[in-house]
């Protein structure tokens, strides 16, 4: 990727309105290194990704969220960071991008971090294959796959998803949502336990939450420093925790989110539905024995 090719899109569209011609702007050096973060949503993806970015030895990073698979992430982003701040952000992206990226004159360039929600590694690529088109793949330095216990991971969307259709005036949608992000699930998991993944680097978010050794441990892996090896402030990407209205991570109840869903009748039947996935039982019982418990002993 050349100096003069890496560009920051300002393609999303106002409140209202048709959609403005984007405003390419250009990295003044290019990219020290780049990185990729996979992840369905409410997967605790974006508390790993402040981590990470915490954790980067460089001095500057930038950091594009939610890229749209198999295009050019440079272009087709919901949102972009410079050094945490926000200077492009989905449905409000105003005002010009060009101070902060001017302000990226180190010697080794910035980091490039960037977020994929949309699709994750289990899933079938599209075309040649190419996630972020006009990137090199082989300067991509590591790729985290970011995910959750099933109870949990299942609770947290059902709670958002059910929010925003009612919002919509469409409350009905949420559980077609909800099934086909759980079909993604279902297939992510069963790939992370048959080891089919070569070079991506699993994150269980309820591990890497539990345990700071273990936070640790990943960024060894990661090949990065511990700089701030704490779990941070809730991140307001995504609408932040679907539970609770916290800032600070270490009060939030993310490993019994399902204990507060467990008496929902909708959950209980999305529950049901997955169970009849064989292969996911066997990852699940595999790598989330206690969820797989719960299961049988619910008799869903």
């Amino acid at each position: 990727m050349g100096a003069t090719g890496s560009r920051i899109d300002g393609s999303a569209r106002e409140r209202s309105g048709p959609a403005r011609p984007p405003v390419a702007l250009v990295l003044p050096v290019p990219p020290a290194g780049v990185g990729r973060v996979h992840g369905l949503p409410r997967s605790g993806n974006h508390a790993v990704i402040k981590w990470i970015l915490r954790n980067l030895p460089h001095r500057d990073h930038v950091f594009l969220n939610n890229c749209a698979p198999f295009r050019d992430p440079m272009a087709h982003h919901g949102e972009a960071e410079v050094n945490g701040g926000r200077v492009r952000q989905k449905m409000r992206a105003q005002g010009d991008c060009g101070p902060a990226l001017a302000r990226l004159t180190g010697e080794d360039g910035p980091f490039l971090l960037m977020s994929y929600e949309r699709w994750v590694p289990s899933m079938e690529p599209e075309g040649d294959g190419r996630l972020s088109r006009q990137l090199d793949d082989g300067r991509i330095d590591f790729q985290v796959l970011v995910y959750r216990s099933p109870l949990n991971w299942l609770a947290s969307l059902l709670v958002l998803q059910r929010r925003r259709a009612e919002a919509r005036g469409a409350p009905e949608a949420a559980d077609g949502i909800v099934a086909t992000q759980l079909a993604r699930y279902q297939g992510m998991l069963v790939a992370l336990h048959r080891d089919a993944l070569p070079g991506i680097t699993p994150v269980c978010y309820d591990r890497w939450f539990a345990s700071a050794a273990h936070r640790a441990a990943l960024l060894q892996t990661l090949g990065l420093p511990v700089r701030d090896n704490r779990l941070g402030r809730v991140s307001n990407y995504g609408g932040g925790s679907s539970f609770q209205d916290l800032r600070n991570a270490d009060g939030l109840g993310v490993l019994s989110r399902w204990m507060e869903l467990m008496p929902d009748p909708g959950y209980r039947a999305h529950l049901a539905q997955a169970a009849q996935n064989e292969a996911f039982m066997a990852a699940m019982a595999a790598l989330f024995p206690v969820d797989a418990d719960v299961m049988a002993s619910e008799r869903l």
